[in-house]
């Protein structure tokens, strides 16, 4: 990210060439994003020139959507206070992110020098011929996989070998010099340029050097090449209580990162017919908690996700996101189709270790903040028997484990077994030992119906079911496709709206529908409440806002009930009123308004004399208008639908 913060920076960064690339506006400047180039990049403030910062590796920028209010000192120091925004037609759903241009690395980076590695004494064992034969037949095993993996992986691939073989390298069975070596001249043989390797390399092996490799067992052949296997450490003490104790604790509420439907803390199973729609179910929910939206009218709790793939590639990926919403940066997904994906192996007492790929993405997790994790699906990532109860609990201990060392959960996918009226895969551990389980079918009388259920909630009751419906490549409460043809994203931005609009209200807030207003509605709503608001909040409150005066929802310019500092009428946005006995005031005054066109009552003073057996409303009455809408009765409002109309075509 390069930040701009003076007319001067804004000169030089031009004068050395700028491409377009998607911006945020700062109080005092902009904010420039970029791809990253893949190797280590260093963070500088005012190296480039005078009031130019540049963040990479390591770094952290104030993204947009906040809003800065500087401290007294701050002001002094000629902080600015305002709000961070993307550039209109300069987001990321506008833009691809351009590449990085080369003035902007103050250093290039440079490879690093094998570091000789000189064996502390009596420290280690001196090398056998065993130790040897081992490591040599464990690296010869890393490059084939470099040398094999097929078009768009080779550089995962490489980085995975790098680090089993920093792995060998600190374990002392390999040095360092042979395997960069190794390593380099498999990557070419990919075809990797060497500096793009060089960096994957050097960081791969940096961390397989936190996780040294031992010696396996002697009954182990030296020519095998095993995963690397840790025991689990038994816990140093017991944390021993009692029942008093438990009862006399402070009660914490159980909390879910989709209500009701995935519970934090443990590891959920989700299961169905193959083809059915699970991994799309999948991915929706990783959307959902990754801004924060409403799911099938489920509430969510707002977190990064991780989501691995192993039966579909990036490009089946890349059509479901855009089919689901788009934009979603917190949301981290890989995919492993036709890649080695077994999270672990089995040792001969039939206990699971985890292997190099669980630590990645255990080690991604916490890089991310991540606390769901999706892994698609039990068959390629389990590497014993399905039929197995002692191997099936000892996996979903692990994904338990997982779950808790992330502070959120995991959720696991599998298909169901050939038995009619099956719900799971294999053995009955595999339903046993997961704390939540859902259950995904197609419906008997609708073929693009789904039914996802709770076959199985240790938190909750059983039996809770959610209808889906297939819609332009993604699922969409059944409920919702009888309200007024809205999705769901867009019924919940509507109450909202409403929400917002009533406290405001009560605030005596009034709101207008001009975007060129000091008050324009959505503007203060996407202020108010930030963190209620996913996406492009102050558009997506525009939208609603947009919908609920084309039904009659809202009325623009209506008289509010207090008076504006000035003593004038405050007026502005308000809910229609629906209340039949407001209604029928609401004719009063409207006939007496006819009987003042028409001139036809007698005037005397300021009295208005009107037949008999008509009653006036008591004054003062603030007009309600019947919810059907009349685009002719507000040219504000016609021009504001239109406007968002034209929005919606053009995009």
């Amino acid at each position: 990210m390069l930040d701009l913060d003076s007319p001067d920076a804004e000169a030089f960064a031009a004068a050395q060439g700028l491409p377009a690339t998607p911006e945020v506006k700062t109080p005092r400047g902009r904010h420039l994003y970029f791809r990253h180039p893949g190797h280590d990049l260093r963070n500088t403030a005012g190296k480039l020139a005078d009031k130019i910062d540049f963040r990479g590796d390591g770094g952290y920028v104030v993204g947009p959507g906040s809003y800065f209010i500087p401290t007294p000192e701050q002001a002094a120091d000629g902080k600015i206070e305002g709000a961070y925004e993307w550039v209109e037609g300069r987001t990321p759903a506008d833009l691809p992110f351009a590449d990085l241009p080369a003035w902007c690395v103050p250093i290039a980076p440079q490879p690093e020098a094998p570091v000789k590695q000189t064996p502390p004494i009596n420290h280690h064992p001196s090398p056998t011929s065993r130790t040897e034969a081992y490591a040599a037949a464990a690296l010869a095993s890393e490059c084939e996989s470099i040398r094999a993996a097929p078009t768009g992986t080779r550089n995962h691939a490489l980085n995975a070998a790098a680090f089993a073989a920093g792995q060998l390298v600190a374990g002392r069975m390999l040095d360092m010099i042979t395997a960069r070596h190794e390593l380099e001249t498999a990557a070419a043989m990919a075809g990797l340029s060497k500096g793009e390797a060089g960096a994957t390399i050097t960081s791969g092996m940096k961390a397989g050097a936190k996780s040294p490799r031992s010696m396996p067992d002697e009954d182990t052949p030296a020519t095998a090449v095993a995963p690397t296997q840790r025991t689990p450490a038994a816990p140093r003490a017991l944390n021993w209580f009692t029942g008093t104790q438990a009862a006399s604790a402070a009660p914490v509420e159980r909390e879910w990162l989709i209500a009701d439907l995935i519970p934090a803390g443990v590891a959920s199973l989700l299961t169905g017919d193959g083809g059915v729609g699970k991994s799309l179910v999948a991915q929706q929910m990783a959307h959902a908690i990754a801004t924060g939206a409403p799911l099938w009218g489920h509430d969510t709790t707002r977190a990064p996700v991780l989501a691995v793939y192993c039966e579909d590639d990036q490009a089946e990926l890349n059509r479901r996101q855009r089919a689901i919403g788009g934009n979603a940066d917190t949301c981290h997904m890989v995919s492993l189709f036709g890649d080695p994906s077994r999270l672990g192996a089995f040792d001969k007492a039939g206990d699971f270790h985890t292997n190099d790929l669980f630590d990645l993405i255990r080690d991604k997790a916490r890089a991310t903040g991540a606390r769901l994790i999706i892994l698609d699906n039990i068959v390629m990532m389990y590497p014993g028997d399905l039929n197995d109860n002692a191997q099936a609990a000892a996996f979903m201990a692990a994904m338990n484990g997982l779950a808790r060392t992330i502070n959120g959960a995991v959720l696991v996918l599998g298909h169901v077994a050939k038995a009619e009226g099956s719900r799971s895969q294999g053995a009955g551990a595999w339903v046993n030992q997961s704390r939540n389980h859902l259950f995904l079918t197609r419906d008997d009388k609708n073929r693009d119906m789904r039914v996802l259920s709770k076959s199985k909630a240790n938190y909750g009751p059983t039996g809770d079911r959610v209808d889906l419906m297939w819609s332009h490549g993604a699922f969409i409460a059944a409920t919702d496709v009888e309200q007024n043809g809205r999705t769901l994203e867009q019924v919940a931005d509507d109450k909202r709206f409403l929400t917002s609009l009533d406290r405001l209200t009560e605030d005596e807030v009034a709101l207008s529908i001009n975007p060129r207003a000091s008050n324009y509605a959505p503007k203060l709503m996407a202020e108010m409440r930030p963190g209620l608001i996913h996406g492009n909040r102050k558009r997506a409150m525009g939208s609603a806002m947009a919908r609920l005066l084309a039904d009659g929802t809202i009325l623009p310019d209506e008289a509010l009930g207090w008076q504006k500092s000035n003593r004038t009428q405050a007026t502005g946005i308000k809910r229609a009123d629906t209340n039949p006995a407001t209604m029928a005031k609401s004719s009063t005054m409207n006939l007496l308004d006819d009987l003042k066109a028409k001139s036809s009552p007698a005037m005397k003073g300021d009295a208005i004399m009107v037949p008999l057996n008509q009653t006036p409303a008591p004054s003062p009455i603030v007009r309600a208008t019947p919810p059907a809408f009349d685009a002719q009765r507000s040219d504000k409002v016609a021009q504001m639908v239109a406007m968002m109309a034209a929005k919606r075509h053009a995009a």
